[in-house]
């Protein structure tokens, strides 16, 4: 079943955000397994927030593993992320080979 995730990263800036998917080399052709789709912006209350949806909680977890270790370097620590499962995700939604929209 599809797992989605939302942080809210209050000390997290654009510039930063951007510069974590170049030192991940994530970008549309090349997005982590297991991932649906990856949206971020700021809220209204100026937080950086990132949402994104993955086939599963393992899927979402194995990336995080992958992640956690260059927010450290960079010295940012996400609070803990609101989540959720998924039940009516479209199979549409999963196009064969990434993220579906690519990272918006």
């Amino acid at each position: 079943m599809a797992f989605a995730r939302m942080f809210n990263n209050p000390n997290v800036t654009k510039d930063q955000y951007d510069a974590t998917r170049e030192k991940m080399g994530v970008n549309q052709d090349n997005m982590p397994d297991g991932g649906i789709i990856h949206f971020a912006g700021e809220g209204p209350d100026g937080t950086w927030r990132v949402v994104e949806v993955w086939e599963s909680e393992e899927h979402a977890r194995a990336w995080a593993g992958q992640l956690e270790p260059v927010l450290s370097a960079q010295g940012i620590s996400r609070p803990a992320p609101q989540t959720w499962r998924v039940p009516n995700l479209p199979p549409s939604s999963t196009p064969p080979g990434g993220w579906a929209r690519g990272m918006v």
